[in-house]
């Protein structure tokens, strides 16, 4: 058993150990826009906290340093050998990569109770159990390390209360499941956290759930490998070049692997999705009081059922030619349509002032609608909801928002941006949206055009009518032009090229 160093104890009880021997392992500040979270991982005290990583993006010595500094620093264990779950693939990958490679180089051998070390080979340092010394000397209460393997099946990880754990690599929603359950009795802040390369769609179609909607007290982050300067360039050129088109962004930056031929390839939640304290530093407004001279519109798809329901969305667009989605309606109901028309009217006033002449405040134009129902465009123009039928060149169309979403390298923004709280649903179907062929375009020109899978598309389309129905055809960039409207034609006057 190592003797304890003096050294290192002055800085444990100084509180600053943990600082002195992670020097080589500083996490990466965050890059948000390219995908890449490593320090607000490592930092993060959520309930939950999931890694989603690329191969070689230092998603596992992240997850090393969260657990060692919530195990020494942050957390005191609530009971003698409090068990802390490690858990991976097999026995020998979370023993060889977790406990070797990792934590047995960050945890002062002092700090380990050896002689109660289980199943130690002697030769390899492949503990299955590692207990720790007490968190304060006489209170006989301390973390025990535990290493679990996911083939042991759900029916392992059943009955035992535990203080926290850690998954390594990717998992089955019931194991996590049951482990999530194990602690239900201590629930700490920072205790339980996953970090994987999500290549099996099949393993992350409940997390990808979570992803779209978080529960409270979870979070979400990504890992970009091009940003881990820890490996060569060499290997990060030869091993992508290796790739499929369809497994590169999965093996690169975290995606999921159901990414495969995503419409909205640039849309990044922690990017574009605001919540309220983002939205004021995005507009300088809290939401609900909106900033002045910026141009509201809306975009409808029409709808009544739970396979296509009725949505709506609100957004503005500032001077400087940002987006902002600030409210949506995702019904699913058949209601009558004046009873629809209502609906919308009671959501926002719609420029409607005091004015005894009738004027209406010019900031608040068009309702751009899906135009294969020109009856429903009628009916609410006839209900005072000025609406005209949308622009439905759909390659156009998507491209205008494909570049709204792109984040620019110099700003590291893009022009596009979502208050989550309100707009759930375009948060969810931007992420999911498919293409139903491969999007790539190839040269032979009788290979068919790809086209938009009609599932997880309605939110989307009602924002792609609204935005690409005041665009140039010429860059699908959206003008910058004065709007006159006269709400007498129930249409919309553009400056420039007539369309």
């Amino acid at each position: 058993m190592p003797d304890i160093d003096e050294a290192e104890l002055d800085l444990w009880n100084s509180g600053l150990l943990l600082d002195s021997l992670l020097k080589s392992f500083t996490p990466r500040p965050d890059q948000v826009e390219l995908f890449d979270q490593q320090a607000s991982f490592v930092n993060s005290t959520a309930k939950v906290a999931i890694a989603c990583g690329g191969t070689g993006s230092g998603k596992t010595i992240a997850a090393a340093i969260k657990c060692a500094r919530f195990i020494l620093e942050q957390q005191a264990p609530p009971r003698r050998d409090c068990p802390f779950w490690i858990i991976s693939d097999t026995y020998d990958q979370v023993m060889k990569i977790c406990w070797a490679e990792k934590l047995s180089q960050i945890i002062p051998h002092w700090c380990i109770d050896w002689p109660r070390v289980t199943g130690h080979d002697r030769s390899q340092e492949l503990p299955k159990t590692v207990p720790l010394k007490d968190w304060k000397v006489g209170e006989r209460k301390n973390w025990v390390l535990e290493f679990k393997s996911i083939d042991q099946g759900r029916e392992q990880f059943q009955g035992r209360s535990i203080g926290g754990f850690w998954f390594s690599e990717q998992f089955s929603w019931d194991v996590f499941e049951e482990v999530l359950g194990r602690c239900r009795d201590t629930w700490y802040d920072g205790g339980q956290f996953a970090e994987f390369t999500p290549i099996d769609p099949d393993l992350t179609v409940r997390i990808e759930q979570k992803f779209d909607d978080p529960p409270p007290g979870w979070e979400f982050f990504r890992l970009n490998t091009d940003l881990n300067s820890a490996i060569s360039a060499e290997w990060r050129e030869q091993y992508f070049a290796m790739l499929g088109e369809e497994e590169l962004e999965t093996r690169r930056t975290g995606a999921f692997a159901s990414f495969s031929g995503q419409v909205y390839k640039s849309f990044n939640p922690a990017v574009h999705c605001l919540d309220e304290a983002g939205w004021e530093r995005e507009t300088g407004y809290p939401w609900g009081d909106w900033p002045p001279n910026v141009w509201h519109r809306r975009g409808i798809d029409w709808g009544a059922s739970k396979e296509h329901p009725f949505v709506c969305e609100w957004y503005f667009r500032t001077g400087a030619g940002d987006y902002f989605v600030y409210d949506e309606m995702f019904d699913d109901r058949a209601l009558l349509i004046d009873d629809r028309i209502e609906q919308i009217k009671d959501r926002w006033n719609w420029g409607e002032t005091d004015d005894p002449a009738g004027h209406r405040d010019q900031h608040f134009g068009m309702t751009y609608a899906d135009p294969s129902r020109p009856d429903l465009i009628n009916e609410f123009c006839a209900g005072g909801i000025p609406t005209s039928a949308a622009r439905n060149n759909v390659d156009k169309g998507i491209t205008c928002l494909q570049r709204l979403l792109r984040i620019n390298p110099i700003l590291k923004k893009p022009k596009l941006f979502i208050y989550r709280p309100r707009c759930k649903m375009l948060a969810i179907q931007l992420r999911a949206l498919r293409w139903l062929r491969s999007s790539g375009q190839g040269l032979n020109p009788n290979v068919a055009r790809p086209e938009v899978l009609k599932r997880f598309d309605d939110a989307p389309d009602a924002l792609r009518y609204g935005i690409f129905s005041e665009t140039d055809d010429k860059d699908s960039a959206a003008t910058t032009a004065s709007r006159e409207v006269d709400y007498q034609r129930h249409g919309v006057h553009l400056a420039g090229k007539r369309r």
